[in-house]
């Protein structure tokens, strides 16, 4: 049998997982799939079917897989809450040799996150004394790391160069709007 583990990650990567959602029992060993439609409940049966699981399927509606979904985000991860023990890991970002490029690496690091947790955008906000670093799942807005704002502008720069925009024009969009 599959272990969580890797049925959580297969799902978060399975395109448009808003109407089903695998939940184990409190023991781990028996695994429901929940769906809230006749489109949730082929998806489902495609999920067990792709990873060849033993599944009881239940249906339910919509805000029930909607609030299991969140409940199973915020517990995938604990680099998901935002909070000042955030810091520490920039700092062992910031530490690496000058050959490392630690700002490259932090942005990787949130870029790829994002892909792995199904994030259709990232989204930048500054804050009194950090900046967070957002991403856009199945339609919420949710929070992923916080950084000290000193790393805001190296941030900005590194996703600009990136995107092969003029990184001194902070005014104006370069998105050819």
């Amino acid at each position: 049998m599959k272990t969580f583990e890797e049925i959580k990650e297969y799902y978060f990567k399975f395109p448009d997982r808003s109407n089903f959602i695998p939940i184990f029992d409190e023991e781990g060993k028996n695994i429901t799939l929940y769906y809230c439609d006749d489109d949730g409940y082929r998806k489902a049966f495609l999920f067990a079917n792709t990873l060849d699981l033993n599944a009881d399927f239940q249906e339910t509606d919509q805000s029930f897989i909607l609030e299991k979904l969140e409940d199973t985000f915020e517990e995938s991860s604990a680099e998901f809450e935002d909070g000042e023990d955030d810091f520490e890991d920039v700092s062992d970002i910031l530490s690496a040799s000058y050959e490392d490029a630690p700002v490259i690496k932090l942005v990787n690091q949130i870029i790829i996150s994002a892909v792995k947790a199904g994030a259709s955008d990232i989204h930048f906000e500054t804050r009194a004394n950090s900046f967070l670093a957002r991403f856009r799942i199945d339609g919420k807005l949710r929070t992923f790391k916080r950084y000290p704002k000193s790393l805001h502008e190296a941030v900005v720069a590194r996703i600009k160069v990136m995107a092969m925009l003029d990184v001194a024009e902070g005014r104006r969009p370069q998105d050819g709007r």
